[in-house]
C-alpha cells in the first residue's frame, strides 16, 4: 500500500511539473512570440531539444564565415545586376516574412552577445524542385538569403552554374567556389562541398552584414 501511494503522489507530481511547464511556455509563447529567443531558449531548456526542425545539421558560424570567403575568393565573375533570391529587399523584418508567408518549414536561432541571430527556411523551386531557401535575420533584420540544394547528384552543381550562365550571360568555368558580383556590392557565393551545394547572396553595404563581419 505505502508503495503504491508513494508511486501515485510520484505520478502526481509529475504531472503537475508537466503541467507547469507545459502552461508556462503556453504564456511566454503568447507574450513573446513563438519564434522569440525567450521561447526558443526556454524550450530548450525544459525539452532539452529544439521546438523546430534544423535548418543545417552544422554550426551556423559555419555559414556565416562564408560571408568572408565570398569577398576573399579568387574566383570573381563581375555582372551588371545580382538578382534578390527570395524577392525580399534587405532589412525586411522577421514578421514581414512570417506574415506573408506563414510559418517556415525550418528554423535555427542563436545568441551572440545581445545580438539575435535567427534563419528562416521554406520550401522553394528557383532552380530546382529539392531546394529550400534560407532568410538570415541579424536581430531581426534580412540580410543574406541562400538557395540550398537537396538533389546531389553528380551532374547538379553544373546545372546550378549552366542556369547561372544563362542568367547573367557569362561564362562560368566549374569551381567549387567562385563568387558573382555586380557594380552595387551585391554577391552571389557558390558553394560545393561535395555534401553540400548552395548559393548565398548579399549586399556589403548593409549595415547587418557589416555587422555580423565584426562579429
Amino acid at each position: 500500500m505505502i508503495i503504491f501511494l508513494v508511486l501515485f503522489f510520484s505520478l502526481m507530481l509529475l504531472l503537475a511539473l508537466g503541467f507547469r511547464h507545459s502552461f508556462y511556455l503556453t504564456m511566454i509563447k503568447k507574450i513573446y512570440g513563438q519564434y522569440s529567443y525567450a521561447y526558443v531558449s526556454k524550450y530548450k531548456s525544459i525539452t532539452k531539444r529544439n521546438p523546430y526542425s534544423y535548418c543545417f545539421k552544422d554550426d551556423f558560424l559555419y555559414h556565416l564565415k562564408s560571408v568572408n570567403e565570398a569577398l576573399k575568393c579568387t574566383k570573381l565573375f563581375e555582372v551588371d545586376k545580382v538578382d534578390v533570391l527570395k524577392g525580399f529587399p534587405y532589412d525586411t523584418s522577421f514578421k514581414q516574412v512570417f506574415d506573408q508567408h506563414n510559418q517556415p518549414d525550418c528554423f535555427v536561432l542563436n545568441k551572440n552577445k545581445k545580438n539575435i541571430l535567427k534563419i528562416a527556411g521554406y520550401n522553394s523551386q528557383v532552380f530546382q524542385q529539392k531546394e529550400k531557401s534560407l532568410l538570415y535575420f541579424w536581430n531581426d533584420k534580412l540580410f543574406m538569403q541562400e538557395l540550398v540544394f537537396g538533389d546531389l547528384k553528380e551532374n547538379s552543381p553544373q546545372n546550378i552554374i549552366q542556369q547561372l550562365q544563362d542568367k547573367y550571360d557569362i561564362a562560368i568555368p566549374y569551381h567549387k567556389n567562385f563568387t558573382i558580383k555586380d557594380t552595387r556590392d551585391n554577391y552571389l557565393y557558390f558553394t560545393d562541398s561535395g555534401f553540400y551545394l548552395s548559393l548565398k547572396i548579399f549586399n556589403l553595404n548593409n549595415q547587418s552584414i557589416q555587422a555580423v563581419l565584426k562579429h
